[in-house]
């Protein structure tokens, strides 16, 4: 068995491989040594016309053969492009002030917005060094709150009275009251 022999050969095919590839970089990438041949002017940019080639890049602007495109006049076939038929006749309003007529209905006004109740229900008090503090319900959840408290990161309680509580909706800016009633009652 030569098995240090064969592994020999393949670091020389790789090193092989590698360098050549190095070299095909390098190629691409490397500037040419001599500059790009430069056709020769012929007379074309005298009349007007520009050579495909530039012998160098000029960045300063060029009005004369800006002039050149600026006395081409379009003239269109006269279609629409945007539309398939031609545009429908606009009938001039009758109260040139108003700019409508009269005798249609005017539209009826918004629905006045109604806040959506607040879904909290009353489910009991407590009293404790004179503070109140009631339970408030939704479904099967309960909390417990005092004046101030925020429930369910959206409900302020703003106010407890002896017959009410009064519940703020801090998203949508409006409060509602909700009597002090048992549910079962």
């Amino acid at each position: 068995m030569r098995v240090g022999a064969e592994s020999k050969k393949k670091t020389i095919v790789a090193i092989t491989l590698f360098s050549l590839a190095l070299l095909a970089v390098v190629y691409e990438l490397w500037p040419p040594s001599q500059p790009a041949a430069t056709p020769a002017t012929t007379g074309a940019e005298t009349k007007g016309h520009v050579s495909p080639v530039f012998s160098k890049l000029d960045p300063s602007l060029r009005l004369d053969l800006l002039k050149g495109s600026e006395e081409v006049a379009y003239s269109g076939s006269g279609r629409d492009i945007f539309h398939s038929a031609a545009a429908p006749d606009i009938p001039k309003p009758d109260d040139p002030i108003r700019g409508r007529d009269e005798t249609k209905a005017t539209p009826p006004p918004p629905a006045v917005h109604q806040n959506p109740p607040i879904p909290l229900k009353f489910y009991g008090f407590a009293s404790s060094n004179n503070k109140k503090q009631i339970f408030l319900a939704q479904g099967e959840d309960v909390f417990v709150a005092k004046e101030g408290d925020i429930v369910k990161g959206r409900y302020k309680v703003l106010r407890v009275g002896d017959k009410n509580v009064e519940i703020q909706d801090v998203l949508q800016n409006y409060s509602q009251q909700i009597p002090l009633t048992l549910p079962n009652s």
